[in-house]
């Protein structure tokens, strides 16, 4: 319906998810995640990404009848991970001697017409945004979770933001989409960028289901 809506095709999506591989992939051998990754078990990088085509996504069947644009290749991945971040008072970064990454200056969550299901980060961008007294000039980089490839690309046609500083290390449909885990992952890798690139504002948002949207807006303490 989404993708339908924004007038987004099959093929669109499939080329907006092998940029996804291919940026996750680059991170990956750039070092980008490295700092962010605490090893286990002898793994200590994203498993998920691939070197794929877009014969490969083609040659794919849809999840169904009623979704023929939508298959795995434009769908976020099944994985497993967790993610902690700490979050703390000026009392309490003061009390404990801590060293800050990032300011939060907001955090909202709310809700869009619950069938439309997943297209909430597109107010809830908005909300952030004019509750915070900014506008997305301001923002150097966004991460939205890659749900699916029509969700951040519904976004970006409402936006108008630059795809370029979009998820710029690869999103969900490469690097996979850990319930519960996927909005500290996206922060993490957010604040990490902004540290290492010496930008300052940026954006973390994701649709939840029933029609939910999160949006926080976070300064890298460089």
């Amino acid at each position: 319906r989404i993708a339908d809506h924004w007038g987004i095709s099959r093929a669109d999506m499939e080329a907006f998810a092998l940029e996804s591989h291919r940026r996750a992939l680059a991170a990956i051998e750039a070092g980008h995640f490295e700092r962010e990754i605490a090893p286990l078990e002898g793994v200590s990088r994203d498993e998920t990404p691939r070197a794929t085509t877009l014969d490969k996504m083609a040659s794919l069947e849809p999840v169904g009848a009623d979704y023929p644009s939508i298959t795995a290749a434009v769908s976020s991945q099944t994985c497993d991970a967790s993610a902690a971040l700490l979050v703390v008072s000026e009392a309490a970064l003061k009390r404990y001697g801590l060293t800050p990454r990032a300011r939060i200056h907001h955090l909202s969550v709310l809700g869009d017409d619950p069938i439309w299901h997943l297209t909430a980060p597109i107010p809830a961008t908005r909300a952030a945004l004019r509750k915070a007294g900014m506008s997305l000039s301001d923002i150097d980089c966004v991460e939205i979770n890659e749900a699916f490839a029509s969700v951040v690309m519904a976004w970006l046609k409402e936006t108008g933001f630059d795809p370029a500083r979009t998820n710029p290390n690869g999103g969900a449909i490469a690097l996979g989409h850990p319930l519960g885990a996927t909005g500290a992952i996206r922060t993490a890798t957010l604040v990490h960028g902004l540290q290492r690139t010496k930008q300052r504002y940026g954006m973390v948002t994701m649709c939840i289901g029933t029609g939910m949207g999160a949006a926080g807006l976070f300064e890298a303490i460089v």
